[in-house]
């Protein structure tokens, strides 16, 4: 007869709702990867600049943009190749926000075996009338222990609305 494992959960252990004035960075502390093993960012971020904004994901107070690499593939409508819909970028982009409009992620977080702390995001940018696709996958290109802290920061000043939410979850047992 097998060993008995508990049933799997997810447990909300940080929420942030963005009140009074945009901000540029939500910091998430406390964490230990390590022994959570996987997080779930869920991101519903509202841009209330006149630019477009790309979301950043940092970890541990690492704010060097080439410490980073993401790779990025959009659709929007049935276009989904060309100029702007694929790239491979240095810097931990997670998801990007169309100026004066919001996006919806849900981002997996975890550290590869050869110690990579990697991101998959899977988001949807824009506004119901022209809905787009937007998936990320994003890493740290510098062997890691542990990630006890994330930064999310736009890429502009206060790019983060009024209203915009986030949340983490980790997996239980």
């Amino acid at each position: 007869m097998g060993t008995y494992l508990a049933p799997l959960g997810i447990q909300k252990i940080f929420e942030r709702v963005v009140t009074g004035a945009a901000v540029t960075d939500i910091d998430i502390p406390n964490l230990n990867l390590e022994r959570d093993k996987l997080y779930i960012l869920i991101l519903n971020i509202l841009n209330p600049t006149l630019s477009d904004e790309n979301i950043y994901l940092f970890y541990n107070d690492r704010f060097t943009l080439t410490e980073y690499a993401s790779q990025y593939h959009r659709a929007s409508g049935t276009t989904s190749s060309g100029a702007g819909y694929a790239a491979r970028e240095a810097n931990p982009k997670i998801t990007t926000v169309n100026a004066s409009y919001s996006t919806f992620a849900i981002v997996w977080i975890a550290k590869s075996p050869d110690r990579y702390i990697r991101a998959n995001s899977i988001g949807q940018r824009s506004h119901p009338g022209t809905v787009e696709m937007y998936n990320v996958f994003m890493g740290r290109q510098i062997l890691t222990d542990n990630v006890t802290k994330m930064t999310l920061r736009s890429s502009n000043a206060n790019g983060i609305g009024i209203n915009s939410r986030v949340e983490l979850w980790r997996m239980t047992r």
